[in-house]
């Protein structure tokens, strides 16, 4: 008890969006207090940003990852998405305790994607 990865994340996550939030400096500060699931929380969130800024879905904040999946499946980008979802779903929802070893593995799934939906 005690660790840093014990303490709870501050973070609000009724209150998010996705238009206003500087992802770089909030992933950036979850990585350096080693609320790593929040990190994986919040390279998703940017890549929703990135579809929805290049109409490839059409972001709500009432939508589900499943209604995003729906927009993407005959689009290049679906299988991409399906991963990163998967992965975010377990890590966030699942509260799969993530390791800054595992943490390292998984946030090339999102740089991977990113690029990819950038391109």
């Amino acid at each position: 008890q005690g660790s840093r990865r014990d303490k709870p994340l501050s973070y609000q996550e009724e209150q998010e969006d996705i238009h206003s939030i500087d992802f770089n400096k909030a992933i950036q500060e979850a990585i350096d207090n080693q609320q790593y699931r929040l990190a994986i929380r919040l390279m998703y969130l940017r890549n929703i940003k990135v579809l929805s800024d290049r109409n490839l879905i059409d972001f709500k904040p009432n939508k589900t990852n499943f209604d995003y999946a729906r927009e993407l499946r005959s689009s290049v980008y679906a299988k991409g998405f399906d991963a990163t979802t998967l992965v975010y779903e377990y890590a966030w929802y699942g509260e799969f305790p993530v390791e800054r070893e595992i943490f390292e593995q998984l946030k090339d799934i999102f740089s991977d994607y990113e690029k990819t939906i950038r391109s």
